[in-house]
């Protein structure tokens, strides 16, 4: 090996060991917001803090996040991808009676196991970058779900018919987003069973509209 082959050799190992480590800062800082995100309320929390118990300094988390807003929001990217299978899993069904009920079903209890859903839910309300992040993620899923459910596609045209379904498929998703943030805590089954139904027949309704039927 040449002087200059173990040159450049020693220079790809450098980068490379400083992509490592500042990914691995920034994962660090991750799951120190994460930690004091869910362990105190959102406002009492400072980017002092944040650095401090991730084991770096105030200027260490600004080389990767502008704030605990941008922070939160990269949070909240990360999450999001974890409901991915579950929309992919329904789109390419017949969006029969039945096939739309299990999707309720799954996404409701899908709740029980994202309980982060509930902090982004909160901050989103005190936060611009939040809100945009969560606002952007719900794009995405319903995206997902447009490929084999059309009801959730963007309005085809500017009548006032297609607009109103595609705002009523957004009320839609906002609807199981509470549902789902609320599945523990119905202190009654029966009235999460009937909400389940409702909202089933609410995405069978824009299924048919979408049709034409």
């Amino acid at each position: 090996m040449t002087g200059v082959d173990e040159a450049e050799r020693n220079q790809q190992d450098n980068a490379d060991t400083l992509v490592r480590n500042r990914e691995n800062t920034r994962t660090r800082l991750l799951k120190a917001g994460r930690k004091l995100f869910f362990s105190r309320d959102y406002t009492a929390i400072s980017v002092d803090m944040i650095a401090r118990e991730a084991g770096f300094t105030r200027a260490a988390f600004y080389l990767h996040f502008t704030g605990k807003d941008a922070l939160v929001a990269a949070m909240m990217i990360a999450e999001s991808y974890k409901t991915d299978p579950l929309f992919e899993r329904f789109n390419h069904m017949a969006t029969t009676p039945e096939t739309i009920e299990s999707f309720v079903r799954a996404f409701v209890h899908s709740g029980r196991d994202l309980p982060a859903g509930r902090l982004f839910h909160i901050v989103a309300l005190q936060s611009d970058a939040a809100r945009d992040a969560f606002q952007e993620n719900r794009r995405r899923l319903m995206a997902i779900l447009g490929d084999g459910f059309p009801a959730f596609r963007p309005a085809r045209d500017d009548s006032h018919e297609e607009q109103r379904r595609a705002a009523r498929a957004t009320l839609a998703i906002v609807m199981l987003e509470q549902l789902a943030l609320r599945d523990a805590g119905l202190a009654s089954p029966a009235l999460l069973e009937e909400m389940i139904l409702e909202m089933r027949d609410r995405l069978v309704s824009l299924s048919r509209i979408y049709r034409g039927d």
